[in-house]
């Protein structure tokens, strides 16, 4: 995902319920562990799924558009707060601008989590692929 890409395989988690879906309990405490397996595979697959599909998509456009109709709004009604010398009225327009134009970097960057400069890290995923002991793409566990 960091890549800039997130290919929807779904294979390892198809061999998951396909272990579990062979699994044939033999007492009433292997049954429980069974469906309590179910629980979580069915939980991990509609999060995979819903992960896809806020990394496949961006803010909606109608979010975007009252996001610069409000920067509009309020840069002209910046204009009603005259002073008498246009340095010192350059000076607040120019500030709201800065601060609208922060603000709208500080929301395109938190709505792609997954790249850009403020990302979601992958370490608790390597710390898990250490303690299962498997093997950890990318590097050791200790590493960012």
């Amino acid at each position: 995902m960091a890549e800039g890409r997130f290919p929807p395989d779904q294979t390892p988690v198809q061999n998951l319920w396909n272990i579990l879906l062979k699994a044939a309990p033999a007492s009433a405490q292997q049954q429980v562990f069974l469906d309590k397996s179910i629980d979580q595979i069915t939980q991990l697959s509609d999060l995979r799924r819903l992960r896809y599909v806020y990394y496949a998509e961006d803010l909606p456009s109608v979010i975007w558009i009252v996001i610069y109709v409000g920067c509009v709004i309020t840069l002209g009604f910046s204009y009603f707060f005259v002073t008498r010398h246009f340095r010192q009225q350059a000076l607040m327009c120019g500030t709201f601008a800065a601060l609208i134009g922060l603000t709208i970097l500080a929301i395109s960057e938190l709505a792609t989590p997954y790249q850009g400069a403020v990302v979601v890290s992958n370490q608790a995923f390597k710390v898990l692929a250490v303690s299962m002991g498997l093997p950890v793409p990318g590097g050791t566990a200790g590493d960012n």
